[in-house]
């Protein structure tokens, strides 16, 4: 019998990490194979900003709200949520948001319906303004997308048997990035000095670094001018370059010598995830969730969030040509994070009892 499943989001950019994670799991159970045994549909009570990454999938439900500001948002979302309740006829129901969770489940118990509620956080759960983790206990099931949120949950007194660690999907790539003589760092994400990105940190790091090196950043944001003055503080100028932000950001770096992330606290970090699966060797901050599922001794090396000297030692030894890696042993590395073996964690965790 086909087990009916609605992943119920929030409203979104339509150019997140979010977006890509739930694109990818509907294309996959849209599949002729797949929908034997499963009828997955996606519904935005709220809408989205930017519906393009929609467009191939076929069991979609949007509530279209007219010049939707946030409080209107919320107000016809919320009905439009109460009426999602009362009709659907999903036996799961899947919640990228602890407010969903929440709400779901107050409606649920009103309307007397019977469907399950499964967690779905894409972000650390002490972090981030949005994310309330006492509203999870208001969910029958979790998925952790690391095991770094999985820890989490389990500290807020979330039964181990109700969380299953499926971390995020990736597409393999089949291109890889191949060593250059000079040394090249490489950062992907949006441009924050001192908010979740951390890039404060990365710059006082190179200040420290002597050699033939250059960084790229691909990536806007709003501390894209404060960035840059602080690279020029430092006389730094000539060491870095600003790409920009870019759809394909992996499509413009063919050659690079190591991937750099300082965050100071992560989900699950997909580019981090996509630079490995390229080949490229990383260092990144072994901030709270995420980098330590992705990087081993083979593909990369943590260091210490704060650890602005534990950094650029990292990078210093990059740049002398102290630390080497066969880059197939690092692409090979993000093999557990593939489809095939994705989707079987997946499938395992809706058949959570």
């Amino acid at each position: 019998m086909v087990k009916k499943i609605d992943i119920l989001a929030p409203h979104l950019s339509g150019n997140g990490g979010i977006e890509t994670v739930i694109r990818t799991v509907m294309l996959h159970f849209q599949t002729t194979e797949q929908q034997k045994k499963y009828a997955f549909r996606l519904v935005l009570p709220q809408g989205a900003t930017q519906m393009d990454w929609t467009e191939e999938i076929n069991e979609l439900v949007v509530n279209q709200i007219k010049n939707p500001g946030k409080i209107k948002r919320q107000l016809f979302g919320t009905w439009y949520l109460w009426q999602y309740v009362r009709q659907t006829n999903a036996e799961i129901i899947i919640c990228p948001s602890t407010r969903l969770v929440k709400m779901t489940a107050i409606f649920r118990k009103l309307l007397h319906r019977h469907f399950k509620i499964i967690s779905w956080i894409h972000f650390s759960l002490y972090q981030e303004a949005a994310v309330k983790p006492k509203d999870l206990h208001y969910a029958d099931y979790h998925l952790a997308i690391s095991s770094g949120i999985q820890k989490q949950m389990v500290e807020l007194g979330i039964p181990a048997a109700k969380i299953a660690l499926i971390y995020n999907p990736l597409t393999p790539p089949q291109e890889q990035i191949v060593p250059t003589k000079k040394t090249e760092f490489v950062y992907v994400g949006r441009l924050l000095l001192d908010g979740q990105k951390n890039l404060r940190e990365l710059v006082l790091a190179t200040a420290k670094l002597h050699g033939d090196w250059h960084l790229t950043f691909y990536g806007a944001g709003s501390d894209r001018q404060a960035l840059a003055q602080l690279i020029a503080d430092h006389g730094l100028e000539a060491h870095y370059k600003f790409y920009g932000w870019t759809q394909q950001p992996w499509r413009q770096i063919t050659a690079a010598s190591s991937f750099v992330l300082t965050s100071k606290y992560e989900g699950f970090p997909m580019a981090l995830l996509e630079a490995v699966s390229r080949g490229l060797p990383s260092i990144a901050s072994n901030c709270p969730t995420g980098p330590d599922d992705i990087i081993q001794t083979v593909n990369g090396r943590l260091y210490q969030p704060g650890d602005i000297a534990g950094l650029a030692a990292q990078m210093q030894a990059v740049i002398d040509g102290k630390l080497q890696y066969d880059r197939q042993k690092v692409q090979a590395s993000a093999r557990k994070f593939y489809p095939d073996v994705y989707f079987e964690r997946f499938e395992k965790a809706l058949e959570m009892k």
